[in-house]
């Protein structure tokens, strides 16, 4: 009987840690831009009505190909990933190399349908997109090389070894922020004047956006399990989840904004390439880790 509650309760919580993805991901996204624009005074724009673009567009509309693999990617994703409790099933399957190939799916299939589309302004934008995915790929493999080494691959594992004391906190926060800035590029929220839904139009166009939004939600929920995993709550206790919740919705709010700030400084700093801070994360993380295994 205990065990059939366990099952009944991760359930529960599998379904109530999806519901506060989709609930959080928008105002997440407004934050970041109330944010770039309080710091740089630049107009940008509104975003607010996108999700209800997407929903009626496509029931008008038929989605393309492209457009549902990147949502299917990214909505797997958002399954697997822990936010405030690991005490669900899809926590189990929470291997971090998993995650980010699922995020780099669904990008690349963005990127394709872009491509499909076919414009000069479109393709300049794919070869661009390409020549980043191709950086990030490397920083993804770092990320998930320190984790495999220091907490056994998965997120779950992390967070369970972090509340036991055995988890290389340092490597594994240092990992976490550069997938941050990860999160800074792929989730962009100004994606509407990005060269790859130029030519794209109706539910497409809609599905690039919340497909974008999703990447980002994602990756700011993997670097806040990974920079604070002792905020993750590690059972499925009541109390504990329902505390590591509020903890877990505070720290999506602090990340957005700091999303909102990196993206200021992009803009003000030209020069500032956050790809290539990212990649020098990861390897900080990587030479961390190593020094911790030499001790």
């Amino acid at each position: 009987m205990s065990g059939l509650a366990s099952v009944f309760g991760g359930l529960a919580w599998q379904v109530l840690h999806c519901a506060v993805m989709a609930a959080l991901c928008l105002p997440l996204v407004d934050v970041r831009v109330s944010v770039r624009r309080a710091l740089t005074g630049q107009p940008v724009p509104a975003l607010g009505a996108r999700w209800q673009m997407f929903g009626v567009l496509s029931r008008r509309g038929r989605l393309g190909g492209f457009a549902c693999a990147a949502l299917v990617a990214v909505l797997l994703a958002v399954v697997v990933t822990p936010s405030f409790t690991v005490a669900m099933p899809g926590a189990r399957q929470s291997d971090l190399l998993v995650i980010l190939g699922l995020l780099g799916a669904a990008q690349c299939a963005l990127v394709a349908g872009a491509l499909w589309a076919g414009s000069s302004r479109g393709a300049t934008a794919v070869v661009d997109q390409l020549r980043m995915l191709g950086g990030l790929g490397v920083t993804f493999v770092l990320v998930g090389v320190v984790v495999a080494v220091a907490a056994g691959g998965s997120v779950e594992s992390a967070v369970t070894a972090a509340h036991a004391g055995t988890a290389a906190t340092l490597p594994l926060a240092c990992a976490g922020l550069a997938l941050l800035l990860v999160a800074s590029v792929l989730g962009q929220a100004d994606v509407s004047v990005d060269g790859l839904v130029a030519d794209r139009i109706g539910a497409d166009r809609a599905a690039h956006f919340v497909a974008s939004d999703l990447v980002g939600l994602v990756l700011l929920t993997l670097a806040s399990d990974l920079v604070a995993p002792l905020s993750v709550a590690g059972s499925g206790h009541i109390g504990a989840c329902l505390s590591a919740m509020l903890v877990w919705v505070v720290k999506m709010l602090a990340g957005a904004a700091g999303l909102g700030v990196v993206d200021a400084l992009s803009d003000r700093f030209r020069r500032v390439r956050r790809s290539g801070m990212a990649l020098m994360l990861a390897v900080m993380a990587v030479l961390m880790l190593f020094v911790e295994r030499l001790q």
